[in-house]
């Protein structure tokens, strides 16, 4: 997993898999979210399964400080098997007081449910993502815990 930073679209890319064959990507998600300031747009393979997420409006909702580690910032992702969710955090680490509010996205594509984690700065923090076996291809969720 990683994350990549293009200042001048000020786009982010969050990779779930390590690559992507040409024609992997076989349709991309709006989340339909009303954020203020920024959007985010999931890429789904051909079986619905997200391969990556867009943020379009990154410096609005992404901190500083994860922006800038884009190069050496590895994207964690962690499983929870008996639940069923996968969590991308997307800061150094998350206090279980920091979250001040949850969006949910329900994409019907992906026939399970996706949460955003945001800070009271308005700066996401990290993505749930529920029925994560059924909405990430396995190799994402392979060994992790």
């Amino acid at each position: 997993m990683r994350l990549t930073y293009d200042s001048d679209a000020n786009a982010a890319y969050v990779y779930l898999v390590d690559s992507t064959a040409p024609g992997g990507v076989a349709q991309t998600r709006s989340s339909m979210l009303e954020l203020e300031l920024a959007s985010i747009d999931f890429d789904l393979d051909a079986e619905g399964k997200v391969l990556g997420i867009e943020i379009l409006g990154a410096s609005r909702v992404l901190a500083d400080e994860t922006l800038q580690a884009t190069q050496r910032l590895s994207v964690r992702i962690s499983y929870d098997q008996d639940a069923d969710a996968a969590y991308v955090t997307l800061v150094d680490a998350i206090r279980s007081d920091e979250v001040e509010r949850t969006i949910p996205v329900d994409l019907v594509e992906l026939g399970g449910m996706i949460n955003l984690d945001f800070g009271a700065d308005g700066r996401l923090l990290g993505i749930a993502i529920l029925d994560a076996s059924k909405s990430l291809p396995p190799e994402v969720l392979r060994g992790r815990t």
